[in-house]
């Protein structure tokens, strides 16, 4: 692909979704800047590293508008784009904030306007009047859309709005071929997108026994021992009573399983979380790590990891577990499925005997069926999930719309320039 002669400006609003805390953080802002040479993106400890990472690729002479303490600007700030602070989320609100991120987009003479999430797509819907001319518009849709029986007023209103703002006519990226399908659902159009999975950090997260056998260590757990882990938050989309009922009966007949849980809420303060477990053998063989940030540490602990959630919110969780070379058991819900695919096994939600069968299929498997499933699954991870392949899809992307843009321009200007 050739490279332009001078530096492609980039505008970009965020709406940023971390996954795997299954939590979402308003935010817009904008970089700009001159394309690195290509080298890999700097690695993150998030899941949500492909924003980030596609920050890193622009040099410090950008410019950037996020809200005040926002992780992801802190990030973004660490890279050497500046960052310029707008208050426009429902904490805190201006009815300043859209004039003055239209004067930052006018300053900035952006070549392409990329917006990620509804926020951003509905900002920049209110600001299209107000702009002489529209660049290049990139959407990247949210991993859930927004629009469910218990959205409430307000978003449903932006819902409605993104859908008119479709007239902008942007390319719209999908994370998912699922998500893709539930917007379709609803109205958006099949022409004009792409798919681009969220990435992960392959270089952090692999196979270590160093890892294993510390936190093992740690937990008093023997070599015997047979770990089966879930990472999520005790919210009730995780489904953690179809996951502890299924736990509960996998420990009644194997006296060498275990179960180490991890996440918001999951500590022995949580009532509902204890009356799930009880009392008995289930409650002394389980693990409650609260919330846990080394998930490579995690997930190399454990010797099956798995996901009862009933949305997509979790599947960079298997990915993840994936490339530590973990065998993984999980609904097979959306975006969950795709990662999962034949690479795992899926079961049906809110099933404990389906989690059952999944869990025993995988106790069950000879060491050579287990190595060529854990390769594959790694495999599969590395190819889709990685990173650094997200972000060269995003500035493939770029690249390819701001030429298209650019000869859409020089042939204008050859019009006029005739009838001149």
């Amino acid at each position: 692909m050739r490279t332009l002669n001078r530096p492609v400006r980039i505008a970009a609003t965020f709406h940023a979704v971390f996954h795997c805390a299954r939590f979402r953080r308003t935010s817009s802002h904008i970089a700009s800047g001159q394309r690195h040479r290509a080298e890999p993106a700097k690695p993150y400890g998030t899941i949500d590293a492909s924003g980030n990472a596609l920050q890193s690729q622009f040099s410090a002479n950008g410019s950037g508008v996020l809200r005040t303490g926002s992780a992801t600007s802190h990030r973004v700030a660490t890279d050497g784009v500046p960052v310029h602070e707008i208050e426009w989320s429902r904490r805190r609100f201006s009815i300043n904030a859209l004039p003055s991120l239209l004067k930052i987009i006018r300053k900035l003479d952006p070549d392409i306007i990329h917006a990620w999430g509804h926020s951003a797509q509905t900002t920049l819907y209110l600001l299209k009047r107000f702009m002489k001319s529209m660049p290049p518009v990139v959407w990247t849709m949210p991993n859930i859309p927004t629009v469910t029986p218990k959205s409430g007023f307000l978003d449903r209103k932006k819902t409605d709005m993104v859908k008119k703002a479709v007239a902008m006519n942007p390319h719209i990226v999908y994370p998912t071929t699922a998500i893709a399908a539930q917007y379709r659902r609803i109205g958006f159009s099949d022409k004009n997108f792409s798919t681009i999975a969220v990435g992960v950090d392959v270089e952090r997260y692999k196979p270590d026994e160093k890892l294993r056998a510390k936190l093992r260590s740690d937990l008093k757990l023997d070599n015997k021992a047979y770990v089966i882990g879930m990472h999520a938050p005790f919210i009730a989309e995780n489904d953690y009573a179809s996951f502890i009922k299924a736990t509960a009966e996998l420990i009644k007949y194997n006296p060498n399983v275990y179960v180490i849980i991890a996440g918001r809420g999951v500590q022995r303060g949580n009532a509902g979380l204890m009356g799930l477990l009880g009392g008995g053998t289930l409650a002394s063989r389980t693990q409650l790590l609260g919330e846990w940030s080394d998930l490579s540490m995690f997930y190399n602990t454990c010797d099956v990891a798995c996901s009862s959630a009933l949305h997509d919110g979790n599947a960079m969780q298997m990915a993840v577990a994936m490339l530590c070379g973990v065998p993984c058991v999980g609904t097979g819900k959306g975006a969950q499925g795709e990662v999962l695919g034949t690479n795992g096994i899926a079961v049906e939600p809110g099933s404990p005997n389906g989690m059952i069968r999944g869990v025993t299929r995988v106790m069950e498997m000879p060491a050579d069926r287990r190595e060529f499933v854990i390769k594959n699954a790694r495999q599969h991870a590395l190819a889709n999930y990685s990173v650094q392949g997200t972000v060269e899809k995003y500035m493939g992307l770029y690249m390819a719309m701001t030429q298209v843009y650019e000869a859409s321009i020089a042939k204008q200007a050859k019009a006029i320039r005739k009838m001149a």
